[in-house]
């Protein structure tokens, strides 16, 4: 992976690339813990560099813990649950109600647009797609719909449903 850095650096001048993993590469000892301030977050690479920090990186017997995060999410249905109770509290209008849901479940999940139009029963993913962006964009024209919005947003993020 360093090997594409250093190749758009200096051309064809080696010598370029040599002072940059030289800068780069000099204040790093083993002591040097690339994960010791993640606070969360992706880790992006090839198979074998995700190997080789697992390996390396993260410490025996947390490995199956951080696999099984997902596990402890709530499933789909109990979170589509409680944003419908939250937002048919506060809002009347079925057609909102609905647009709603389909945007909180974007925001609130790492569900798919086609996961979400399973759910819901919506026509397609490109149907969930064009209600959030919709949505999103009335929300940014009118003031009151957006203060709604945060609202449910708060709520929600802080376990109140």
């Amino acid at each position: 992976h360093t090997g594409l850095l250093l190749s758009q650096i200096g051309g064809r001048d080696r010598s370029n690339r040599d002072l940059f993993r030289k800068f780069t590469m000099d204040g790093f000892d083993n002591s040097f813990d690339p994960l010791a301030r993640v606070q969360g977050g992706v880790v992006i690479g090839g198979e074998q560099f995700l190997k080789w920090l697992k390996k390396e990186k993260v410490p025996r017997g947390q490995d199956g813990a951080v696999a099984k995060l997902r596990e402890l999410q709530k499933p789909p249905s109990e979170v589509k649950e409680a944003l419908e109770r939250r937002v048919n509290t506060v809002v009347n209008d079925p057609k909102l109600q609905r647009k709603l849901l389909l945007y909180g479940l974007k925001r609130s999940t790492t569900l798919s647009l086609k996961e979400i139009s399973e759910l819901v029963g919506a026509r397609s993913p490109f149907a969930v797609a064009q209600v959030i962006r919709r949505l999103t964009l009335e929300r940014r024209e009118d003031r009151s719909l957006d203060k709604l919005m945060t609202r449910l947003e708060n709520d929600f993020r802080s376990g109140r449903s």
